[in-house]
């Protein structure tokens, strides 16, 4: 997985939800996550039942200070149609903790995946701060 901005990502899939979960930093920069010392979780409101994708995103030591970014899905189907989820927002502190894991899960409102073939695109976007 190519992520850019500093980060690293881990492609973690898609899996069926076995319960609900309510939305976290789905607002703005201002109700971001926050990387720390425990991993993290910025999520779309998640249905039992549901397909989740779920990228895992890690600071590095490069990773700029007191930084926002907006992560957003986007699934493209076989015959080109394109949704897409979220946005969800990361931050980074005032002090650099590299390495530390954030999942970013994004609900897609379905029971079952798109018919293959299809693709998916994770976009990650620096908002505010130190925007390499």
């Amino acid at each position: 997985m190519n992520v850019n901005n500093k980060l690293v990502g881990i492609d973690k899939g898609f899996s069926i939800a076995s319960s609900g979960a309510s939305a976290l930093g789905t607002g703005s920069c201002a109700t971001a996550v926050t990387f720390s010392v425990t991993t993290g979780t910025a999520t779309t409101s998640v249905i039992s039942g549901h397909y989740v994708y779920d990228i895992q995103i890690t600071n590095t030591t490069l990773t700029p200070t007191l930084t926002c970014y907006q992560v957003l899905l986007t699934l493209t189907t076989s015959n080109g149609v394109q949704t897409t989820y979220g946005p969800l927002y990361i931050q980074t502190t005032a002090s650099l903790l590299a390495w530390q894991p954030i999942d970013a899960r994004f609900d897609i409102q379905s029971t079952t995946t798109p018919a293959s073939p299809f693709s998916f695109l994770v976009t990650i976007t620096c908002q505010t701060g130190t925007c390499p």
